[in-house]
């Protein structure tokens, strides 16, 4: 019977740690999680990653976003664009043959973004916005083959005025029956016109007209009006003069032959911002309070932008609201959280909007916080009843559930596993801009989408778990190339991550084999140094000898677990655990060293170790193709020597 010490190794309850200074490092967290999961209370290998396009998209373009768009119950739609400045539609078969937009800039300094809006009523299309920072932001309405400037259909045309005769001889509209339209002229163009007035006849006794009811537009940007009138007995009206914006009535004293031309066929009073152009875009946008919002472009970047209700493209009828233009550079970020808007400048600058309230008038806008800022429109996620960013040093941020309408409890996150060393060494601070990220509710992860140090294309995940309500813990995932990050409705209805990269293919991730386009990935763990004394306190200064290194495993693949077995941060011995469904493998089956104990659903494991010191390590790992493992504990047997070594 052994008699030695059987002390179990943690295995990463707290996940990931970046200190650097390794005695402080807690037994329960790890040194390395390198493409792992924490999500079924095990350390196991990450999902694999299969193909969406079994063929690039044409030219291998960098894909910069996409989105899962439904536009209706039954119709699932990716959306994509790409470092060639389009925007493709898939239908579902992986080709992405629809061309929604071409000529797009791509060169813009933030992440671009999609934001869904519309169905302001039960006719009213759903509508997916495209932002970028530079272009004019592009909409695809319903299941549509193509993109439009976001508020290209106008300003709505007025109604129609009112004609009566003016009882007089004296004037030279021409006998016959005469009818008026009426127009808004905005800095983009003329709305089409309004519906027909009513008849009115001319005769000798009447030679004047006067048009009254001539409605007045209550937005912004109405710069005139245009009155149209058919010719003595026509049907079409042409144009007869241009009023004032305020102007509601007009005496007619023109013959037909001084009428102009047609009234328009097209509506061309776009309503959007007058200050929304090519090159001058905005950043992002949110739905909101019932409204749609966009905010950041460069000519005025403290500016919040919001529409009418309803119509979400319609900011003609909306207005804007100012947030502290003194702070920061700009907004980046908006999200709607708890009844407020909370908003996000870079550097710094956390801002709530109140506007709850029906009159904007009453609007209001409180600082949260002068020192937290956030850089990409796509580093911020609700998740559950609160919401997480990376703010623009590259800290993990959590604003709690408290928040109360101008106060709000923030957390620093990536503080708490003492995670900045990391962060700085593994991840290009000067590439926060384009950040994206996803919260994966089925799994409670936060998936950051970041490029590496050295690089600029995001090509590593820093990966935040919530599995446990008291405690996020981080993870790394530096297998893929990925630019751009969503999630995508499956068959069960769950939403799944997924990942563009840089040559023109669609991931699908978290797949259940454990290979990425035919090949292994490495998936490795490294236990933090542990001095092995949780059940005496004197074990700590004395030297272990070590004897076995026991795994519960939880066999759900046939897996070679190697591990190099550490004692005071040098390797001294390196073993080979092979695991199978069915427990261990037979011809590898080493009398005294394993055991095939455990339950219906584990298998134990053990190995003999060499090796002492006074802390102990174990640094794990698998890269063969559909390897996996599934550690659910660990043990080490050892001896004890004297204190001194």
């Amino acid at each position: 019977m052994y008699t030695g010490q059987r002390v179990e190794i943690p295995l990463g309850y707290d996940g990931l740690t970046g200190t650097k200074n390794l005695t402080q490092a807690k037994p329960t967290e790890l040194l390395q999680a390198t493409n792992i999961t924490y999500e079924n209370g095990t350390l196991e290998k990450e999902g694999g990653a299969d193909k969406y396009n079994a063929t690039p998209i044409t030219g291998a373009p960098v894909i910069l976003a996409g989105f899962d768009f439904w536009p209706d119950a039954d119709t699932q739609r990716m959306i994509v664009s790409t470092s060639d400045g389009k925007l493709l539609k898939d239908d579902g078969s992986g080709t992405f043959a629809t061309t929604l937009k071409s000529g797009l800039t791509t060169t813009g300094p933030f992440a671009p973004n999609f934001v869904e809006c519309g169905k302001e009523g039960a006719a009213r299309d759903k509508k997916l916005v495209y932002f970028n920072a530079r272009n004019i932001p592009q909409v695809l309405s319903d299941d549509g083959s193509a993109t439009t400037d976001i508020g290209s259909g106008g300003i709505p045309a007025p109604f129609a005025p009112l004609a009566t005769l003016v009882a007089t001889a004296v004037g030279n509209v021409d006998a016959g029956v005469h009818s008026y339209k009426v127009t808004f002229v905005n800095a983009f163009g003329e709305t089409t016109p309004s519906d027909a007035s009513n008849d009115v006849t001319n005769d000798a006794t009447h030679k004047q007209n006067t048009v009254s009811n001539i409605p007045v537009d209550s937005g912004i940007g109405v710069t005139a009006k245009k009155l149209y009138r058919t010719v003595a007995n026509g049907a079409v009206w042409k144009f007869l003069a241009t009023l004032n914006p305020g102007d509601t009535n007009y005496t007619d004293n023109t013959a037909d032959a001084g009428l102009g031309p047609d009234a328009p066929v097209t509506n061309t009073a776009a309503s959007r911002p007058n200050d929304w152009t090519d090159g001058n875009g905005p950043v992002t946008g949110v739905l909101h309070e019932a409204r749609f919002w966009g905010a950041g472009n460069a000519n005025s970047p403290h500016t919040l932008y919001f529409s009418s209700i309803e119509d979400h493209e319609d900011f003609a009828h909306g207005g804007t609201l100012v947030v502290f233009p003194g702070r920061g550079r700009g907004i980046t970020a908006t999200k709607s959280f708890k009844g407020g808007m909370l908003i996000w400048k870079e550097p710094l600058g956390l801002f709530l909007a109140v506007t709850s309230d029906p009159s904007p008038a009453n609007w209001r806008v409180t600082e949260l916080s002068a020192e937290i800022g956030c850089s990409s429109p796509g580093a911020a996620q609700l998740i559950d009843n609160d919401i997480i960013w990376l703010d623009a040093a590259g800290n993990v941020q959590a604003a709690q559930a408290t928040l109360n309408f101008g106060s709000i409890a923030s957390t620093n996150l990536s503080q708490q596993s003492y995670l900045r060393p990391f962060i700085e060494e593994n991840f290009a601070l000067g590439q926060l801009r384009k950040v994206q990220s996803v919260y994966y509710e089925a799994k409670k992860q936060i998936h950051f989408a970041w490029a590496k140090t050295g690089t600029e294309i995001a090509n590593a995940r820093l990966v935040i778990d919530f599995m446990r309500s008291d405690k996020p813990r981080f993870r790394f995932s530096p297998r893929d190339v990925n630019p751009s990050i969503w999630l995508r409705l499956d068959q069960n209805s769950i939403k799944r991550p997924v990942i563009g990269d840089d040559a023109g293919r669609v991931w699908l991730l978290d797949r259940s084999t454990r290979r990425k386009a035919g090949s292994g990935y490495l998936g490795a763990f490294q236990t933090s140094h542990y001095d092995l004394a949780t059940n005496d306190p004197s074990v700590s200064t004395r030297r272990k000898i070590g004897q076995f290194l026991e795994l519960v495993v939880d066999p759900i693949a046939t897996a070679v677990l190697e591990v190099d077995i550490i004692w005071d941060a040098v390797v001294k011995d390196h073993v080979r655990f092979n695991i199978d469904a069915g427990g261990p493998l037979l011809d590898d089956f080493e009398l005294d060293d394993d055991t095939l104990s455990g339950g219906e659903n584990t298998v134990t494991v053990r190995r003999r170790i060499n090796g002492s010191g006074r802390r102990f390590s174990m640094a794990a790992w698998n890269g063969a193709v559909d390897g996996n493992f599934s550690i659910a504990r660990a043990f080490v047997y050892c001896s004890l020597g004297d204190e001194r070594l």
